[in-house]
């Protein structure tokens, strides 16, 4: 062993504590995304857009307890690509897809450019609930998950296991409960009122 290598007698060695994250550390990563209702919502239709969705539905709850769910035709994902995309913090989207939007099977429309750029569009879902789930289907696979807030440090959001079933067709759809409330356990105000006049359905 040469000298530079050596270790003394008395030395130790001490496992590291794994990098954390503050609690707020999404709401600073997401910024107007996750803070402002409206702007959440373009996000969530902008991404259902680069997915080469036709049709995007939007179901507003009508009372307490009803769930907000932004559905879509788009081309959705295979496990594998839920993976990837939705795990990765700032999913560069110019470096993994390109900018041209792929269209499901069959679906004719004029060319498109993606609006996504950085894969933060995606956690607009966390401005109405700390938790929903999203259905993304493609090549005959339903994928299921349940995203939310995570109450640790070791990670800003968590992702439950995948629930994978054999099912035809193409498309996304998030579901979540409006909350008042975040992990931290401040109030955060929902503004619904201001969305009150959107339409619950776009054709693109």
């Amino acid at each position: 062993m040469s000298p530079a290598a050596a270790t003394p007698d008395n030395a130790s060695f001490v496992n590291d504590a794994p990098f954390a994250f503050a609690n707020d550390f999404l709401d600073d990563h997401a910024g107007h995304i996750i803070s402002d209702p409206a702007v959440a919502i373009i996000e969530l239709i902008a991404n259902a857009y680069d997915a080469g969705a036709t049709r995007v539905t939007v179901t507003w709850p009508e009372k307490v307890g009803d769930l907000l769910i932004v559905e879509d035709n788009g081309t959705g994902m295979t496990p594998e690509e839920f993976s990837r995309r939705w795990k990765t913090l700032k999913y560069n989207r110019l470096i993994e897809q390109g900018d041209t939007v792929v269209f499901p099977e069959g679906v004719r429309a004029h060319a498109r450019k993606a609006f996504g750029r950085n894969g933060k569009g995606r956690h607009g879902a966390f401005c109405f609930s700390d938790e929903y789930e999203i259905k993304t289907r493609k090549a005959g696979q339903n994928t299921n998950a349940l995203m939310s807030r995570s109450r640790i440090g070791t990670e800003p959001f968590h992702c439950g296991p995948l629930r994978i079933e054999k099912l035809e067709g193409h498309g996304t759809s998030s579901g979540r409960k409006p909350s008042m409330s975040n992990t931290s356990g401040r109030k955060r105000q929902k503004p619904m009122r201001n969305l009150q006049g959107l339409p619950i359905g776009w054709q693109i």
